[in-house]
């Protein structure tokens, strides 16, 4: 049986890893999946050593929109039920509202006092001055920092294909 050891452990893990997709969501795509993948695997991992070592029914917290979440859910279902393309339909519902509803419920179970909540707030703030330095830094020196490109003139950050280019 895990130990209770083992639970504040997962638990401060998952504090990381969120503190760290919260920090790479500017920054980069992989970066963010990486640590909200680690951070759900330790997640379902804690809930279920939580439903073994106290015996508590239920992996799932509670929250007081259990209703709203439960008819958001049986809505994305019903969409996939009466889709054209069920198995693609049904690919999207695992890859994006089901994760969207684990992350939710990560969130809140993990996000759990005034101390954890003000780590997150800095932690946003910390990306948005790097964010904002760098875009100083491009204005200024014609440099980003994050490409390690030398800009000349107005470039966008993240290119758009010719195709959606106007003429």
């Amino acid at each position: 049986f895990p130990s209770h050891d083992t639970i504040r452990f997962c638990d401060s893990a998952i504090h990381v890893c969120l503190c760290l997709a919260i920090f790479c969501l500017p920054f980069t795509k992989a970066g963010l999946e990486i640590f909200i993948w680690s951070a759900l695997v330790l997640w379902i991992f804690k809930r279920v050593a939580i439903c073994r070592t106290e015996g508590r029914r239920g992996l799932l917290p509670g929250t007081a929109l259990d209703q709203a979440l439960l008819v958001f859910f049986l809505v994305n279902v019903a969409a996939v039920l009466f889709s054209v393309d069920f198995l693609f339909s049904f690919k999207a519902l695992l890859s994006k509202p089901v994760k969207f509803l684990a992350v939710f419920l990560m969130v809140v179970d993990t996000v759990n006092s005034d101390k954890r909540f003000k780590n997150l707030l800095w932690v946003i703030l910390g990306s948005a001055v790097l964010i904002g330095a760098d875009a100083i830094i491009q204005y200024v020196g014609g440099v980003d920092l994050y490409e390690g490109l030398f800009l000349t003139g107005c470039q966008l950050l993240f290119p758009i294909p010719m195709i959606l280019r106007a003429g």
